[in-house]
Order: C-alpha cells, then sequence, then structure tokens
C-alpha cells in the first residue's frame, strides 16, 4: 500500500494506493482502528538516527488520525503518543462514552493477591473471578 498525506495550515488531504491499483481518499475512510503504531526497517537506519525517526513516525501518525473525519478507535491523544501501553482504567472513560458497559475487574499476575483481595471485597468481583 501507498500512502501520501498532504497537510497544511488550511487542509488535510489523504490518498491510499493499494498493489492493484485501487485508490482510496480520506473522504471515504468510514473509520480506523489503530492496533498499533508499526514498525519500520530499523537496521537501514543507524542508532543516532533511529530515535529521531520514530519520533517523527510516531508524530505524523498521530497528527493524521486526528486529521480524519470519521470515528477512529483506539486514538491516543498526544500525551500518550510515544508511551502507547495505557492501563486499561485509561479507557475505562472512553468506552463509557461510546455505551459500552465497563465491568469492575482485577487485573494481576498473582493468585494469592487476588484471593487476598476476593476476601476483603466480594463485591467488586465477579463470581467466579478470573485470572
Amino acid at each position: 500500500m501507498r500512502f501520501a498525506w498532504r497537510l497544511d495550515n488550511l487542509d488535510s488531504n489523504t490518498l491510499l494506493t493499494w498493489e492493484d491499483g485501487t485508490r482510496l481518499l480520506d473522504s471515504q475512510i468510514e473509520g480506523v482502528l489503530v492496533r498499533s503504531r508499526g514498525s519500520f526497517a530499523r537496521k537501514s537506519w543507524n542508532s543516532d538516527d533511529l530515535a529521531y525517526v520514530e519520533a517523527e513516525m510516531n508524530a505524523a501518525l498521530l497528527a493524521w488520525l486526528w486529521s480524519l473525519d470519521c470515528p477512529v478507535i483506539n486514538r491516543y491523544p498526544a500525551p500518550l503518543s510515544h508511551r502507547p501501553d495505557a492501563p486499561l482504567l485509561f479507557w475505562q472513560p472512553a468506552l463509557e462514552q461510546c455505551g459500552l458497559r465497563v465491568i469492575h475487574s482485577l487485573i494481576s499476575k498473582s493468585s494469592v493477591q487476588i484471593s487476598v483481595i476476593k476476601l476483603f471485597l466480594p463485591r467488586l468481583l465477579p463470581s467466579p473471578a478470573y485470572y
């Protein structure tokens, strides 16, 4: 796929072109699901330039995602653009705004810790509690 994006102080235009020649304008994009920031051929960059290139690519992706008029699921706000592993609780307000029910949950690697917490807070965890 070829990605072309033109951004200036008045407008933003995107053109996606697939291998078969199919073209898609930004006005035709109905929605985007951000699964990861992606990666590129790191071996072709020297270590001095790598951090700069990654920062520029992340900034461009963030700007492009915010320029789209369609719904973008998992679009990171600017403060998280360089730390995409936000904790689950960060997404709770966004999920609730979309009308998705958020269940109480406990996430832990320790079954002992979960057992102790269940003794004191049994109403907060569904039964059975999965871990």
